[in-house]
């Protein structure tokens, strides 16, 4: 059984033809489709609600992958989950030093001020800040006022050239922000230049969303199968998809999600020189965003303006007002942008094959095509 399979896969003939023989070329469309609807995802899984994608989804029961199902009495504010997530972490993962990939952004940034608040100096001995030169670039005041002068630094590039089997430590990063917030991706500018396009009702005027999708991918076909498919999954699931805005944070947070979980071992350990087993990774690298108190706060269409914002210097607003509550930093709260930590990933984003079975193993084209291609029927619905 196959766990996960990036998009990758789809350039190379013989899983281009498998899947052809398999499911045809409307199947093959499509995958190819769904990547280009943004590529910084390598894949496409549903993790709640009616699938219709290509792709069955066995990742949907493992922590962290999975989705827990919509509260509507869930309240909490993205200060008190952000808080807690520190404290829960604290708890539950305190038995190795923690190295925190901060990128300069907003999302590896709360998790920073998060630190300083909630945790001990003594605590910040366990503590080491990778980063980069364009990290410090993007945030230079919060690197020099704050990770300096309380804790270790590592050049991120350098740890990541470590064997990641034998690091003793867990590897903790700002994944996966963006599919809380919404809006991420090549669109996101383009779409707060009329931000009130966000809030259009897609239900009534769908026309709206499907130019939209089309535009993305140059196939009005696709854009009309995909746009019924995120307002059909979300219904099924229960959670309330009415505008142009609903829309494309669903389409993350559903069914990109596990690809952005993997996808720090799919592009920049793709070689698989540093991770021998894909369950190394699971244990040790913690995204911070995973909680069910993040997502269920997502899930909370009361929280659309602090997620979105009126203009594109308030996107993530809740965020940036949990940074701003510990620097006290008005010209960073009121004109940081997110900007894309690309520094963090080496490769081409796009990303080199990756393939997971259901044992954790890592398969590639040159020793496991024919096991590859075997199992691959199976993981197309």
């Amino acid at each position: 059984m196959i766990l996960y399979f990036n998009a990758a896969w789809l350039n190379h003939p013989v899983v281009k033809q498998a899947i052809i023989d398999h499911r045809g070329p409307d199947t093959f469309s499509k995958l190819t489709n769904l990547d280009r609807v943004n590529q910084s995802h390598t894949a496409w899984y549903s993790r709640k609600g009616v699938n219709r994608l290509p792709f069955r989804n066995g990742l949907t029961d493992v922590p962290g992958f999975a989705m827990p199902d919509y509260n509507a009495d869930h309240n909490w504010s993205w200060t008190e989950i952000t808080d807690q997530r520190c404290l829960d972490l604290r708890t539950s993962h305190w038995n190795r030093p923690w190295i925190i990939m901060w990128s300069g952004g907003i999302d590896s940034t709360v998790i920073v001020a998060s630190l300083i608040k909630n945790l001990s100096p003594a605590d910040f001995d366990n503590i080491t800040i990778a980063c980069t030169s364009l990290s410090v670039w993007e945030n230079p005041q919060f690197y020099h006022d704050y990770i300096t002068p309380h804790f270790k630094v590592a050049n991120s590039a350098e740890l990541l050239s470590k064997d990641f089997d034998s690091l003793d430590a867990y590897v903790i990063n700002g994944e996966p922000a963006d599919q809380l917030f919404g809006c991420a991706g090549g669109y996101m500018n383009a779409l707060y230049q009329n931000p009130e396009s966000l809030h259009i009702n897609i239900i009534n005027n769908k026309d709206c969303a499907i130019d939209v999708l089309t535009r993305l991918t140059a196939d009005k076909k696709f854009a009309e199968w995909y746009y019924h498919v995120l307002v059909t999954n979300a219904a099924s699931a229960g959670v309330t998809v009415k505008t142009l805005y609903d829309l494309l944070w669903w389409s993350g947070f559903n069914n990109a999600w596990s690809s952005v979980l993997l996808r720090f071992i799919a592009v920049t350990c793709g070689d698989w020189k540093n991770i021998k087993n894909a369950k190394s990774y699971i244990d040790k690298f913690v995204p911070w965003y995973i909680s069910d108190h993040y997502q269920q706060w997502c899930m909370n269409p009361d929280n659309i303006g602090d997620k979105l914002g009126a203009s594109v210097t308030e996107y993530k607003l809740a965020a940036k007002k949990y940074i701003y509550s510990v620097n006290k930093d008005q010209y960073y709260f009121d004109f940081k942008t997110k900007i894309g930590s690309s520094d963090i990933f080496p490769t081409n984003r796009s990303g080199p094959w990756c393939c997971i079975d259901h044992d954790w193993n890592l398969l590639n084209l040159q020793e496991h095509q024919d096991q590859i291609i075997s199992m691959l029927p199976d993981h197309l619905v």
